[in-house]
């Protein structure tokens, strides 16, 4: 029996299909919020604050699992921006993402019980972002409608992007609080440019949003992750959960090519 050969081209190929895959549905972590996101499986956090991220017990509507929060401490000292990240490693127009979460809301009011009986726990901000080095190149951003729960008690955040760090457009898309949604994130090639497809999925609807951005698609992703901006000093009491996560590398054609070119020697060689 003959061993097949392969050549190097097509091993590296391979290689690099493999190398920049994340997928977790974060069920190995322990479900208590004294466990820090990061540390663990490759994660690590833009902040030294303790608590920005931890696991959670979600009912995602089919059942209790484990997922990762970020937000709902209120120990920052001002209004910023913390992340947790987790590198990466592929072009940016061959990255699709997916993930499920939902929107815990801020129920601190006036009132409650608190060492500062005037405190209101304001609606933060939220992201998924995707970075080259130290660029955020790309993110999909979930701005609150009202900061302010006792101005309006209902929560709804809506979806924008960002490119390079500058507001890009909206989706024209609105989640709520409490709901349950998956969204799938896919990055493609574009002339020079990067074909950037969402879809959005309430349960129910599938909401499909195209558009083209001024990013070359051959930048490599070095990391991505989650942000949480805070409103205020302090931060809101709100969390973003989040889910089944994938960050994959869709096949390349070159990669296609070489397996199609496997298959054509590995014929030729049976026939000999």
């Amino acid at each position: 029996m003959k061993l097949l050969k392969f050549s190097p081209l097509l091993l590296a190929l391979i290689a690099s299909a493999n190398a920049a895959v994340y997928r977790s549905d974060f069920n190995t972590l322990t479900s208590t919020p004294s466990v820090e996101i990061a540390g663990q499986d490759g994660w690590s956090s833009t902040s030294s604050t303790t608590f920005l991220s931890h696991t959670v017990a979600w009912n995602n509507g089919t059942g209790t699992t484990t997922a990762i929060a970020i937000g709902g401490t209120l120990d920052l000292s001002d209004q910023t921006t913390v992340g947790l990240n987790h590198s990466y490693g592929e072009e940016l127009g061959r990255t699709t993402t997916k993930f499920d979460f939902s929107f815990t809301d801020s129920t601190f009011v006036v009132g409650d019980p608190d060492p500062d009986a005037n405190y209101v726990a304001l609606r933060d901000t939220f992201a998924y972002s995707v970075y080259s080095g130290a660029a955020n190149i790309f993110s999909v951003v979930f701005t609150p409608l009202e900061v302010d729960p006792t101005v309006n008690p209902t929560a709804e955040w809506s979806m924008s992007y960002y490119v390079n760090g500058a507001l890009g457009g909206s989706f024209f898309l609105e989640v709520e609080e409490l709901g349950t949604y998956s969204l799938d994130l896919a990055f493609s090639k574009h002339g020079y440019q990067t074909a950037v497809d969402l879809v959005l999925n309430d349960g129910t609807n599938l909401f499909a949003r195209n558009q083209t951005v001024d990013l070359d698609p051959v930048l490599t992703i070095t990391s991505f992750g989650f942000d949480w901006t805070s409103t205020e000093a302090g931060g809101g009491d709100n969390e973003m959960l989040i889910d089944n996560l994938s960050v994959v590398p869709e096949p390349s054609s070159a990669l296609l090519a070489g397996l199609a070119g496997l298959a054509f020697v590995s014929s030729r060689r049976r026939r000999a």
